[in-house]
């Protein structure tokens, strides 16, 4: 994925990611705060937007773990042999489908492993001849598409 992106994604997806991720064309990341200094309104408006996608995502694994604990604890040994990668992914597979298999039966999961999770719109929908829903070259620089959205953002996004 990293080496043909253009193979997994239309030129207006995007992998939304924390400030570890490095910005690349298909990956839009948060702002770093530089040691010591503070970020601008602006990027941290920016950066709270971003985060809220995350939290359905992450209220899921938290659920799936809770059906399956052991998968914190998992011992198994990641070693030179490919199998022991694929074993690993394998138990995983296992556990998600299981998982989707009572949730498909509605068995009951217990409320302690749900988290409320407002599904607002935060909006950015555009029109397809939008800047933004234009493909960049990719000459520009990785950060050219993160700038055009915290623009977007800084004039039509109120954060709640």
């Amino acid at each position: 994925m990293f080496c043909n992106h253009v193979e997994f994604f239309y030129h207006t997806q995007y992998i939304l990611g924390d400030s570890a991720y490095e910005l690349l064309p298909f990956v839009i990341s948060a702002f770093k705060k530089p040691q010591g200094h503070q970020i601008s309104h602006e990027k941290e408006n920016f950066n709270q937007a971003l985060s809220k996608p995350h939290v359905l995502p992450e209220h899921t694994i938290g659920i799936w773990k809770g059906c399956f604990p052991w998968l914190r604890w998992m011992r198994l040994k990641i070693t030179n042999d490919p199998f022991s990668v694929q074993k690993i992914l394998d138990y995983i597979l296992c556990t998600v489908i299981l998982h989707n298999f009572l949730i498909e039966r509605k068995d009951k999961i217990p409320d302690e492993w749900i988290e409320l999770y407002d599904n607002e719109d935060v909006g950015l929908s555009l029109p397809d001849d939008d800047p933004v829903n234009v493909p960049i070259n990719a000459n520009l620089p990785n950060d050219f598409r993160r700038q055009q959205i915290l623009y977007y953002m800084n004039e039509h996004y109120v954060p709640t």
